[in-house]
């Protein structure tokens, strides 16, 4: 008889609970509102994007971590500058009308989105930090160790044949 949960478990009822949330926001987004559709795209674009944000925000090597640096720099640069000077007036036209026109709805439609995204996110977050046990971390660590063994052995094999 176990005394307190394992790290697998307390894992699995997190992602029940998410699970369960994510249907409840996908529940909701089809009988509420007015542009159902629209309010479950807007639940499976929240999840994807938090999925996208949480393999960005943990980088599982130093190689990830420079391709995610320069992905994230790319987009930064694209954001800030060119699309919001094309899109600006537009945007503001838009989100003011939405507003306007029906504030429950929008905020209905906010909520949706980040409580999706804040899922994907956390799903992403928790799987890629804690979805390895402790054996699988210490034989990634050891590969990684005997790789670099192996180009140092290398690199010292090439210098004596110089």
């Amino acid at each position: 008889m176990k005394d307190e949960p394992g790290e697998i478990d307390m894992q699995m009822a997190g992602y029940a609970i998410g699970g369960a949330v994510f249907f409840a926001c996908i529940v909701s987004a089809l009988i509420g509102g007015e542009d159902r559709t629209f309010q479950v795209m807007l639940c499976l674009l929240g999840g994807s994007v938090g999925w996208a944000a949480g393999i960005v925000a943990t980088p599982l090597s130093e190689d990830e971590k420079s391709k995610f640096s320069g992905i994230a720099k790319a987009f930064v640069a694209l954001g800030s500058g060119y699309v919001i000077g094309k899109i600006e007036g537009q945007l503001v036209t838009l989100v003011s009308g939405l507003i306007a026109s029906n504030t429950a709805t929008l905020a209905f439609r906010v909520v949706l989105f980040l409580t999706c995204t804040t899922i994907g996110f956390l799903f992403t977050l928790v799987t890629r930090l804690y979805g390895t046990t402790e054996q699988e971390k210490r034989k990634k660590h050891e590969a990684r160790l005997l790789g670099q063994a192996e180009e140092i052995l290398e690199k010292i094999q090439k210098a004596r044949k110089a």
